[in-house]
């Protein structure tokens, strides 16, 4: 028993010290590792590195693992590697983020023995793993003609991606003008990629129309129908055609040659293409002769009739006694009277001649001799029987008779009128002789209406009148006898206005008295002054002209001299007696005098600021934020308003005569809310400042307005210093969130640089990022261009600028149907087409008028009613002509937009009229959008103020309503630099200055509204070198608008200059631009005045000559013609008394002309000319 004790004991220490033998010994150390990424991307291999540290007994082994967990086992371990590097697989993303770490242990056969005791790990790194961002493109459908671009757009669930497209742009959605594949690359924030693309296609599809086949207008067929072949269901078909033809039925009928166009539009695909038919006029008559007469021989017998016709192959038809017909060309007849013979040529006209055939022998005309009156209704003709007819056998008796139941049995007969008389002689043996004698009547004296010019009076009580006129008919030389008495003359100058009628007599003494010939003269000039105190120290005096539509040159003077203005506004800041002299453009002048008194010591200020009422209880609280650029008026018992402007920190200083006023704010728009007034301030003492109050303002709603202006002082073609300068503001009550501005330039215009970064987004389109804008910030850039060389000179170029976000809080009108019109255009080879269409929600509720004008004419008119995503297109030639569409816009729709849009330039010839665009307005009232149009020219005047738009023909008329934009051109020309300009704009009385905003400009400026309306634009610090060290650099320009008031009655004329002023020198006063308020004024084809009057012109356009022919009057008497060049100017003036002008184009220039049409003074209507 003793030796198995031992060996258990033994066996017992053995173990024990085999154990803390193996304790001892783990001396394995997995060390630490790095993996340089955090994060990777699905799919992707990756490696991690040891850094060496590491210790390996000698059975270890060291392995990389992948495990998910805290710490790695053999039931967590996703993967393993010997050196590091880990190919992708799916568990990895499945478990992300994992981890990875280095392992030692005991080798098993290349990997690790997890049941190792001495089992040693690093410290794991995590790595998440970031899916593929999944990805879907699409394309919002085909490109048509009417859809020109394609939004393509890449979508993910997945947020903060970038995108980068084949065309290189950065954004998630592109617009695309071209059919093809466009793919894109997003990248999530871990670098995680996706590719897709999608294609774009193109449908221009449209099938080439047949017009029919070319067709003749004859007196047989005096209509036609035009015979244009059916396309199809999805064609619509458009005609044009002589003197304002146009029709939309397939195949519409006709009555006037010409050339006409169809234009089919695919109303799928919007694209339209042309076909031309021409239809010529053969309506020409036959001549037609019935021959002498003839007569029946004594004692009965027959006679031939000796018809004839030109052209040859004519018919005849004759008629005559007892229901005689004869088709042939010379029928023989037995019975006496009249026959009448109707030749009818292939194309169906006809002609008529008659012959008398006599109960007996016809007497030779040659056996007469005719002498007609002296003068035409004289009674001093004679017939001569100068031999007696052949055959006869005398005595004769004779038988005569003729007009007036005149009767006579001399063989000879005197003392005879004009007309027919008929002889009947009687032989001897009872055989009667007849004959049939003409007594012309002379050609009687009368005007040549198309000699007749008439010069009025050019100014009132002047006398430089004319009247020149020829004389046909009658003897000459021929003597003229006027009243009042004048020359014997046909040919008077120098004539006072009055009515003047003329005597003339010819070497016959034949006389005529011509219709009376009136001179007129324009209206008296005059001078209405209006004074308004402007500030302490100065008295602001507003000429305002009577009895002229044309620009007016002023000067003022005093005693001393001259006064510094040549504004209809004069600023004046001494007491005095001054002269104005106004002068018009044909020199018509007008001399007023007015006594000013300047009493500095009569005048006070206002004070005080614009409070954003946070609180919302109309209480000026401390601590809250005043706000600046707001106006702020201050208004008297007497109703007499003075303006003021916040300054930076919002405080306002208005100056004011002696009184109490009651002081408001202004708001910019609608989310305002005033509080009203406060209670009435008064200013007792002269030169005092006294406080009005602090003025809260609160929110309606809390919404940002984003306003935007851009503007350029000049734009020339082929040059790289075109500047546009961009200002915008948040003028809403409440913070606007990345905000961004989209430009897009005019097709001939390439971006150079920028003073703030901007993306390219296609098709000229460039976003601008601002970032957030809170409640009154403001900020500008400009964007240098370049204009291509393949403009036109003279020709317009229109950028837009439009603000994000662009949508107001306030809640539409709940009348409004929702739906909203939008207008586009594009210009074909052959057609420009307007494509308007609504893109509101829902239909709308019935229909609006549209206008469509062609350069200064409206052309026809109609309505328009469209369902949701329903679309009109209205074609029109590509003819180089400038044309416009004026829509009116859904009623109670949430914004200013009314869609109006004109094209230039579109046309297969290089030549196309560029002085129309501007004349209205373009479609940017909305504050959020802005439209600069601007021709490009060669050079330039500087100093000068622009209005835009520039308005309707020669007088400028422009609705009531419309904004008005001024800009303010100005150029250093001295010889040293300006360190100041100040420009001071006097506001014309019937511009409203509540409705005020200054905009874009060339330079940092502050703004201030003073006096009754006189806005001042201050350049501090400008440093505007002189023209001759830098050119280009000496100029500026500021702009701004505003809008006429809203008591103005029409035929109102607002005129507006500016005075600049460089550092302390005198001031450069701008040229006058001036508007006329008035409705109806577009000049239709033909404009009837007269109820019942038509006129025809044909051909309308002409190239040398047209013919003017009026219907429809209801009297006769003299009508007088005058045309008009489209600046007003008068280039031809015509009488007849006919109904019928005969006009010559003479030296005028190919374009649009305009006429007006009186009789006896009256209105009988108006209408357009083309010149071609």
């Amino acid at each position: 028993m003793i030796p198995i004790r031992y060996f258990l004991s033994a066996l017992m220490l053995c173990l024990l010290a085999g154990a803390g033998h193996i304790q001892a010994q783990c001396t394995s150390d997995a060390g630490t590792i790095t993996l340089p990424l955090t994060t990777t991307c699905e799919g992707a291999d990756f490696s991690v590195t040891h850094n060496g540290n590491m210790n390996l007994d000698a059975d270890d082994i060291l392995v990389y693992v992948v495990f998910k967990g805290i710490t790695p086992n053999a039931g967590n371990v996703l993967a393993t590697s010997a050196n590091g590097n880990f190919p992708y697989q799916g568990s990895f993303l499945a478990n992300s983020p994992i981890q990875i770490a280095a392992v030692v242990g005991n080798d098993l056969g290349g990997t690790v023995d997890w049941d190792d005791p001495c089992l040693s790990v690093s410290p794991a790194f995590d790595l998440a793993i970031s899916d593929t961002p999944p990805l879907t493109v699409s394309a919002s459908g085909i490109l048509t003609c009417v859809a020109a671009t394609a939004t393509v757009t890449a979508s993910s669930p997945q947020q903060d991606l970038t995108y980068l497209w084949s065309n290189s742009a950065t954004t998630s959605a592109i617009n695309v003008s071209a059919a093809g594949v466009y793919s894109v690359t997003v990248t999530n924030q871990f670098g995680c990629s996706a590719q897709g693309n999608t294609t774009v296609f193109q449908d221009f599809n449209v099938t080439q129309p047949d017009a029919g086949p070319d067709q003749v207008l004859t007196c047989a067929q005096p209509i036609i129908t035009l015979t244009a072949s059916n396309l199809g269901f999805q064609y619509s078909f458009l005609w044009w055609g002589p003197n304002g033809f146009a029709s939309t039925v397939l195949n519409p009928t006709v009555s006037q040659a010409g050339t006409y166009t169809l234009v089919v539009t695919n109303t799928l695909t919007g694209c339209t293409a042309t076909d031309n038919v021409t239809v010529t006029a053969d309506v020409s008559a036959p001549l037609a002769s019935a021959g002498p007469d003839k007569g029946i021989p004594c004692g009965g017998g027959t006679i031939t009739l000796e018809g004839s016709a030109t052209p040859a192959g004519s018919s005849f038809m004759w008629s005559g006694p007892g229901n005689y017909l004869s088709t042939a060309q010379n029928p023989i007849v037995s019975l006496p009277g009249t026959y009448t013979l109707v030749a009818t040529t292939p194309n169906g006209c006809t002609a008529t001649d008659v012959v008398i055939v006599f109960p007996g022998p016809v007497i030779d005309p040659q056996n007469f001799s005719v002498t007609q009156p002296d003068c035409g209704g004289g009674n001093d003709g004679a017939i001569e029987l100068t031999t007696l007819p052949a055959g006869g056998q005398a005595p004769f008796d004779f038988v005569w008779s003729g007009p007036n139941n005149y009767t006579s049995n001399a063989e000879d007969i005197q003392g005879i009128v004009a007309g027919t008389y008929t002889l009947a002689a009687t032989d001897a043996t009872g055989c009667t002789f007849y004959a049939m004698v003409i007594v012309a009547q002379p050609q009687p004296l009368s005007l040549n209406t198309s000699s007749l010019v008439i010069q009025n009076v050019s100014c009132n009580g002047g006398s430089n009148g004319a009247i020149s006129f020829n004389v046909t008919g009658g003897a000459q030389p021929y003597a003229y006898s006027w009243t009042p008495v004048y020359p014997n003359t046909n040919n008077l100058t120098n004539l006072p206005p009055g009515v003047y009628s003329v005597t003339v007599t010819d070497a016959n003494s034949c006389t005529v008295t011509l219709p009376p010939f009136s001179i007129t003269q324009p209206a008296p000039l005059t001078i209405t002054f209006t004074n308004a105190i402007t500030s302490c120290n100065t008295l602001d005096v507003t000429a305002t002209v009577g009895g002229t539509i044309q620009p007016v040159q002023f000067s003022w003077s005093s005693g001393a001299g001259a006064v510094a203005s040549g504004s209809y506004t004069a600023e004046f800041t001494e007491t005095g007696t001054y002269t104005l002299t106004i002068t018009t453009a044909n020199g018509c002048s007008q001399v007023s005098t007015i006594n000013i008194t300047v009493d500095p010591t009569t005048c006070g200020y206002l004070n005080g600021s614009i409070v954003h009422d946070l609180s919302e209880n109309c209480i000026a609280d401390n601590g809250e934020p005043a706000l600046s650029g707001w106006l702020v008026k201050a208004e008297d018992i007497s109703g007499n308003t003075f303006y003021g402007t916040t300054d930076n920190t919002g405080h306002y200083l208005i100056g004011v005569p002696l009184g109490t006023y009651e002081v408001s704010a202004i708001a910019p728009n609608n989310l305002w809310l005033l509080c009203g007034p406060g209670p009435s301030t008064l200013v007792p003492v002269a030169g005092d400042t006294f406080f009005a109050g602090d003025i809260p303002v609160k929110k309606l709603a809390g919404c940002p307005q984003l306003t935007v202006s851009i503007g350029t002082g000049a734009l020339r073609r082929c040059f790289s210093n075109n500047y546009y300068y961009v200002n915008y503001c948040n003028e809403g009550t409440a913070l606007a969130e990345d905000a961004f501005i989209l430009i897009t330039l005019d097709p001939f215009m390439t971006p150079l640089s920028s003073s703030k970064p901007y993306t390219n987004l296609g098709n000229n389109v460039f976003r601008f990022e601002l970032g957030d804008l809170d409640i009154g910030d403001c900020g500008n850039f400009f964007l240098q261009v370049q204009i291509s060389c393949s403009a036109v000179l003279g020709q317009t170029h229109c950028t837009e600028a439009h603000i994000y976000p662009d949508s107001t809080c306030l809640p539409p009108d709940p009348l409004w149907s929702g739906a909203e019109l939008k207008l586009d255009s594009q210009c074909d080879a052959d057609s420009v087409r307007f494509i308007l269409e609504n893109i509101g929600a829902n239909d709308m509720n019935g229909a609006v008028d549209y206008i469509v004008i062609e350069e200064s004419v409206m052309l026809m008119q109609g309505a328009v009613q469209l369902g949701a995503g329903e679309s009109l297109t209205l074609a029109f030639p590509a003819n180089g002509s400038t044309w416009r569409v004026e829509v009116d816009q859904e009623p109670f729709f949430p914004g200013f937009s009314i869609p109006a849009l004109s094209v230039e330039g579109c046309t297969q010839n290089s030549v196309f009229s560029t002085d129309f665009l501007t004349q209205f307005a373009v479609n940017d009232a909305d504050p959020w959008l802005d439209i600069d149009c601007t021709r490009n020219i060669g050079s330039y005047d500087p100093n000068d103020k622009q209005a835009f738009p520039t308005g309707y023909g020669a007088a400028h008329y422009i609705r009531p309503g419309t904004e008005l934009e001024y800009l303010i051109r100005f150029q250093n020309t001295g010889t040293d630099t300006a360190f100041t300009v100040r420009i001071v704009d006097t506001l014309s009385t019937w511009l409203d200055p509540t409705s005020i905003k200054p905009g874009a400009s060339s330079h940092h400026y502050q703004f201030d509204l003073t006096g009754p309306g006189i806005a001042t634009f201050l350049f501090e610090n400008i440093l505007l070198p002189d023209s001759n060290v830098n050119q280009a650099g000496s100029n500026g320009f500021v702009q701004f608008s505003i809008r006429p008031r809203a008591d103005a009655p029409l035929e109102t004329v607002i005129e507006n200059n500016a005075a600049i002023y460089f550092d302390f020198n005198d001031p450069v006063i701008t040229n006058t631009v001036f508007h006329r308020l008035g409705e109806n004024f577009l000049v239709d084809t033909w404009q009837p005045r007269l109820p019942g009057a038509e006129i025809s012109v044909s051909p309308n356009p002409f190239g040398d000559r047209t013919t003017l022919a009026i219907k429809g009057l209801k009297k006769d008497g003299r009508l007088l013609l005058q045309v008009f060049d489209l600046q007003g100017m008068l280039v031809r003036e015509q009488a007849t008394s006919s109904a019928v002008f005969q006009l010559e184009r003479g030296d005028w220039q190919a374009g649009v002309y305009l006429f007006n049409i009186t009789q006896d003074g009256k209105p009988v209507g108006s209408g357009k000319l083309i010149v071609h």
